[in-house]
């Protein structure tokens, strides 16, 4: 099992000719001027998907359509537009949001309901699965929590009645998704909602924010609600730190900054601080912020006329500017809304994908290397337990200290397990006592006093095979016809810990769809007694 914790540092050519940047550069860029425009805007929301053979793809809405893109490996190749479909609709709003290998769309004008894509064979080709448009016909936003396979619906309405959340369940079929609630939250219309371990952090416009624990079958608990804080405009979206303890929205107003709340305690969030960029300053400081995106210590902003933007927010109370692309450099004022919509952190390569509402979806280099992904930890499962071997790829100064590996069995609450001791650059150290399933790993250090890691990596492990309870025949999936009936759920991973498909009460035998053939498979059989058991096996 292998993860990497690094970010693509490439000093590859930019094609093109923007150069209000620092930090960042341009490797492709697609504008169609005959694309149709409604006002200022051509194309809205854009989203990211890895393919299991490792390309990239961006999605991107327009007007009029959903377009799916190849990102080229290198600079030096091609953006190549895969496929595209027409919703029906014209429609300036459009949201997109990917699970497993499957793309979800919405739209926030007309009837399209939700559109659902097949990405299995992509880059080579898409398919569209179908539509559903009988729970609502429009709607702002969506937001998938891998976490727990729920699919939420934001700022919805049928036939103009309007609908605060819709909750939706994808474990069953991915393709089809199945209407767990219509929810109706005490702040009224939802703009946006980002959501983590069914705990929702819902945008509620004017209202402000509200923080609910949603439950499997759609009830909620209000947890907490943030309405009156400074420079409040229009609550518009939000994104959580990977540890839960901070969270960031914005205001879509000019004049008004950006949010950091503290959640230590998630029933009376806490003010961090209030930033902004404003790239005109001091001529002009009335920015206006659309989208944030948290990845590591790292936020990544949407800002009209501003472009992209990354702030470090390692402290919380003092965030700062490291990088920046202008996606529409010829402004010359913060008037009306023009620039950057929506863009995407969270690709492989480190390459961050954008949309500007009138200039095209672009495809940026990182052109520093973040400081908390000077780390590269591997961790591989092996039969007497798991195996971790780093690489600390940036030299370490005398501010650094206290370099340790360490180990959390629900990726949250962290304890040391092995010192580095004095620049332990590049070793391997074997975890003897792992849990049966997921056990995470990080490496930990301080730097000026301030706490700094790795992303976290993951290893599957288990103690017993399932001595023939289930056994693989080329692309399927068969049990012992005695033992069919003790298997509630079965489980199939790739060996990085990738969950690749969920199968409820299966009837055998149980077909292969989103494998790579000619892998290693791990199989996870959870049993009517609350008993799981592990295998593996090769897919041929």
């Amino acid at each position: 099992m292998k993860t990497f914790a690094t970010v693509f540092l490439c000093f590859m050519f930019s094609l093109g000719g923007y150069s209000q940047n620092w930090n960042m550069s341009q490797c492709f860029r697609y504008d169609d001027p005959n694309l149709p425009f409604r006002g200022p805007v051509a194309y809205n929301d854009v989203w990211g998907y890895v393919c299991p053979s490792g390309e990239e793809v961006g999605i991107i809405g327009t007007v009029d359509s959903i377009f799916f893109f190849e990102i080229a490996g290198s600079c030096s190749g091609s953006l190549r537009k895969i496929f595209s479909f027409k919703g029906g609709a014209s429609s300036i709003w459009r949201d997109i949001k990917t699970y497993r290998n499957y793309a979800y769309t919405t739209a926030d004008e007309g009837t399209e309901g939700l559109l659902v894509f097949d990405l299995e064979d992509a880059p080579d080709s898409i398919a569209f699965m179908g539509r559903d448009d009988s729970t609502f016909h429009r709607a702002h936003n969506l937001y998938v929590d891998t976490t727990t396979g729920h699919l939420y619906i934001a700022g919805a309405s049928l036939n103009n009645v309007g609908i605060s959340l819709i909750m939706y369940d994808l474990n069953p079929d991915p393709s089809h998704p199945q209407l767990i609630k219509k929810i109706s939250l005490p702040g009224g219309y939802v703009h946006d909602v980002h959501v983590r371990n069914d705990t929702a952090f819902a945008s509620h416009g004017y209202y402000g924010l509200g923080i609910y624990a949603i439950h499997p079958n759609g009830n909620f608990t209000e947890i907490s609600s943030i309405t009156n804080y400074p420079q409040k405009g229009y609550n518009h979206s939000s994104w959580v730190t990977r540890d839960g303890k901070n969270l960031v929205f914005a205001d879509e107003t000019h004049n008004m900054g950006l949010k950091i709340y503290e959640l230590n305690d998630i029933s009376k969030p806490k003010l961090a601080s209030i930033f902004r960029s404003a790239l005109l300053a001091p001529g002009d400081t009335a920015s206006i912020v659309h989208n944030p995106f948290i990845k590591d210590d790292y936020i990544y902003l949407a800002y009209y006329h501003d472009g992209v933007q990354i702030f470090n927010m390692a402290d919380p109370k003092n965030p700062y500017k490291v990088a920046y692309f202008d996606t529409e450099p010829n402004n010359t004022d913060y008037s009306g809304f023009q620039g950057c919509w929506g863009v995407y952190p969270y690709l492989p390569s480190g390459r961050v994908i954008a949309t500007d509402i009138a200039n095209g979806f672009f495809v940026i280099n990182v052109d520093i290397l973040l400081a908390l992904n000077d780390v590269k930890l591997e961790a591989n499962a092996e039969q007497d337990g798991i195996m971790l071997h780093w690489d600390i790829l940036a030299d370490q100064s005398s501010t650094t200290s206290g370099i340790e590996l360490q180990k959390s069995t629900d990726g949250i609450t962290w304890e040391g397990m092995y010192g580095l001791g004095d620049h332990e650059m590049s070793a391997s150290w074997m975890d003897h006592t792992p849990i049966e399933g997921q056990n995470y790993y990080r490496i930990y250090w301080t730097e000026n006093g301030n706490e700094k890691f790795s992303d976290p990596v993951s290893a599957l492990w288990f103690k017993e095979e399932t001595q023939g309870l289930i056994y693989l025949i080329g692309d399927e999936i068969y049990a012992q016809q005695m033992h069919a009936a003790e298997i509630e759920e079965l489980k199939i991973y790739n060996l990085d810990g990738r969950l690749l498909e969920s199968v409820i009460q299966p009837s055998f035998p149980v077909k292969i769809k989103h494998a790579i053939p000619g892998t290693m498979l791990l199989l996870e059989i959870k049993k009517t007694n609350g008993e799981s058991v592990f295998t593996k096996g090769f897919y041929k």
